[in-house]
């Protein structure tokens, strides 16, 4: 793109391919700029316990058990009383799901040695498990059919099971939903995954946000950009653009009007970075425009001063920038 453009809309390249006003007698070579991007994305999607009565993500769940039963066994009754909770939690950054368990049981069986126990509620490898001195005995009393009925989403609650042959039990087992994985969580969480910019400037020049219908997960893109000419000139470079937000799915975008300037001896501008739009579609550079100053000076204007009107024919389009139009 090398079109140079004055207040009145005139192009200002010559023949000979440099910036020209034949009545301020000025001559600059026009650069080429090039736009180069640095960009770095992330995306998450919601892992953990779906809610008992609507479509949430929740990252943790107790599962809390309290029971006793006896039961008839060798002349005397088996009897078995305990509490334990068992807990799963998902990592929201890595989805990682982790266990835990706690509680004891005791028992009395009178055909067992020992007869009375105590075992722990304890994680062995990778489930819950019962461990201790009570070893095959544990589970002889068969009273416990409980079916949880849902109480809210994040609850569902059983009681006093009956007992598939003789005996008494009573038992009440919890499950509780805790922690939700709400969709603020998971936009910071994506946001907290993004990794460093690796400053190479050979990325996409775009930045992007796309969170799913039913918010369970979400992506993003971000990019730092920056204008560079070949070689450094001995005037300022005077670049013009737009940043264009195009939402998904339709609708009108949205622009926002930008400027800088390369300086005399760099070969650079500025560093500028797009965020991730607020809602759902892309932000990109488009309608880039450039022009010189060429910092005109008196002694070759035949009598005019810089930043006036007394001169002859157009000088304005030599050495004062407008910005070009759209």
């Amino acid at each position: 793109m090398k079109l140079l453009v004055s207040s009145s809309g005139k192009a200002l390249i010559g023949a000979s391919g440099k910036l020209a006003d034949k009545n301020c007698c000025c001559f600059v070579s026009c650069p080429t700029v090039s736009l180069v991007c640095d960009s770095i994305s992330a995306s998450k999607t919601k892992c953990g316990f779906g809610g008992f009565e609507a479509a949430t993500f929740y990252l943790r769940k107790d599962e809390i058990d309290n029971w006793s039963c006896s039961k008839p066994a060798g002349g005397d009754n088996y009897t078995s009383a305990g509490s334990t909770t068992r807990t799963d939690e998902y990592d929201p950054a890595t989805c990682v799901r982790t266990l835990s368990c706690s509680g004891t049981v005791t028992e009395h069986c009178p055909i067992c040695d020992p007869v009375d126990c105590t075992n722990t509620y304890v994680l062995n490898g990778n489930e819950c498990d019962f461990l201790g001195g009570c070893g095959a005995a544990l589970g002889l009393c068969d009273c416990f059919s409980c079916i949880p009925e849902t109480v809210s989403d994040t609850q569902q609650v059983c009681d006093d099971p009956g007992c598939s042959t003789g005996g008494t039990a009573t038992e009440t087992l919890q499950e509780n939903l805790s922690e939700e994985y709400t969709t603020a969580l998971l936009v910071s969480t994506t946001i907290a995954a993004l990794p460093p910019y690796l400053g190479t400037y050979f990325g996409s020049c775009s930045a992007v946000r796309n969170l799913s219908s039913d918010e369970s997960s979400y992506s993003i893109q971000r990019f730092k950009y920056k204008f560079t000419i070949p070689t450094a000139l001995s005037n300022d470079l005077h670049i013009y653009w737009t940043e264009r937000f195009t939402p998904i799915g339709g609708g009108s975008p949205t622009d926002t009007a930008k400027n800088t300037v390369i300086g005399v001896g760099s070969t650079e501008s500025s560093l500028f970075e797009v965020l991730e739009p607020s809602t759902n579609g892309t932000t990109t550079v488009v309608n880039i425009r450039w022009a010189i100053d060429p910092a005109c000076h008196p002694t070759i204007l035949d009598g005019c001063t810089p930043g006036t009107s007394d001169c002859t024919g157009s000088y304005d389009d030599c050495c004062q920038v407008v910005p070009p139009g759209p």
